[in-house]
């Protein structure tokens, strides 16, 4: 066959040659077949992409948990520290803060007493008004029950301390005398000592006493044979008993360094002596104590105690501002009248003065004392209009 020229009118020939190829199908049909087709692919693209995605993600979710949750712990106990240590942060500044206030309360308190090393100041106040301080520094005889009182030596070994000790029960026997520990006493008196801790003590009766020593309690060098015997006298005078006897490992007397042996001691009730005021430091009680030596009369007695006892750090009881006019005894009463020019306040400075006047008198043998040319009617617990009795003994404080 041979190569024919191919045209537009050829073709178009032979393409009228063809045989005729006719669609029965409704155009409407075919729209709705092709619309049902793309459809049905878009589907399958919308369902396929995000399951795709969704299984991607619960696997990162599984492998990433386990950190997450750590962290979250982490995080939680983290937070909860912070919280717990900020809770404690505020609750020790609120208790610093409470006790900052505590104790600037507390220093402005100490702050009203003045200090040890000077002589009492006369303060003005209202006589009606008595200072928020201790109000008496004695014991009355009403009150004497269920209390012991012990004589202690202060830290120089120089003077001896009488301690009432208020129980919460009336001894049976003097051997509670035995239980003291003098070390419990120390942020109340400061440094003191017990001349009798360790010793036996017995009662053979009302007015006689048996201290029994042994070879290991011998007194030596250091402690002085003038403070244990003023020890022993000063613990069993207010108790009212006339004679100690001295006993070691069961044979009368005891060997004294210098004095040799001693085997009885008189206990004197009435011992002729001043009194003064001790206080260790301004965080320890005021004491009022006996005089180390007697004096010849009350007279003598009451002058000095208008003086500082340097050396036996011991301070006046008797305020410069005020002078006793007259000393009068009248059988068991003493009556003591002050000058016109002196002026009396209801303070802490008055009150030791007086009590400390009332123990002298005892000191002297009196039972009562009558004050005149005071000008006002009571200061502290006294009733300074009419006779006081004389104390029962100093310094009362309570039973550690």
């Amino acid at each position: 066959m041979g190569k024919q020229a191919w045209n537009e009118e050829k073709v178009e020939h032979l393409m009228k040659q063809l045989p005729k190829v006719k669609d029965k199908q409704n155009p409407e049909e075919i729209y709705q077949n092709i619309s049902n087709e793309l459809h049905y692919r878009r589907k399958q693209k919308k369902w396929f992409a995000p399951a795709i995605a969704s299984i991607a993600a619960i696997c990162i979710m599984v492998i990433m948990s386990p950190f997450l949750l750590s962290n979250f712990n982490i995080a939680e106990q983290k937070s909860s520290s912070i919280m717990d240590s900020g809770n404690a942060e505020l609750n020790n500044n609120s208790e610093l803060a409470i006790e900052e206030k505590s104790e600037s309360m507390e220093t402005k308190s100490k702050d009203i007493d003045s200090e040890p090393n000077k002589k009492y100041a006369v303060t003005e106040q209202s006589n009606e008004q008595v200072e928020e301080e201790q109000k008496t520094f004695v014991l009355a005889e009403s009150d004497a029950n269920n209390t012991i009182t012990i004589g202690f030596t202060d830290e120089q070994a120089q003077v001896i301390l009488p301690i009432t000790i208020m129980l919460e029960e009336n001894p049976e026997n003097i051997e509670v005398l035995e239980e003291i520990v003098p070390e419990v006493y120390y942020d109340e008196l400061g440094p003191v000592t017990y001349e009798l801790q360790g010793i036996d003590i017995e009662q053979p009766n009302q007015e006689e006493i048996r201290i029994e020593l042994n070879q290991e309690q011998q007194m030596n060098g250091s402690r002085s044979e003038e403070l244990f015997k003023n020890a022993i006298i000063e613990t069993f005078r207010w108790h009212d008993y006339k004679h100690a006897y001295l006993y070691t490992n069961d044979e009368k007397g005891i060997e004294l360094p210098h004095s040799g042996v001693l085997d009885n001691l008189e206990v004197p009730h009435e011992r002729k002596k001043a009194y003064f005021l001790y206080q260790y430091n301004q965080n320890t009680l005021k004491l009022l104590v006996p005089s180390p030596n007697p004096y010849d009369s009350i007279n003598m007695a009451l002058e000095d105690m208008k003086n500082n006892q340097d050396n036996y750090n011991l301070k006046s009881t008797i305020l410069d501002n005020i002078n006793i006019e007259t000393i009068t005894e009248q059988n068991n009463m003493l009556e003591i009248t002050f000058h016109a020019d002196s002026k009396f306040l209801n303070n802490q400075e008055y009150i030791i003065m007086l009590e400390s006047i009332l123990l002298v008198a005892k000191e002297f043998g009196f039972e009562r004392v009558l004050f005149k040319g005071i000008g006002i009617d009571k200061i502290g617990n006294m009733d300074v209009t009419k006779p006081i009795a004389v104390p029962y003994s100093p310094n009362p404080i309570d039973a550690n």
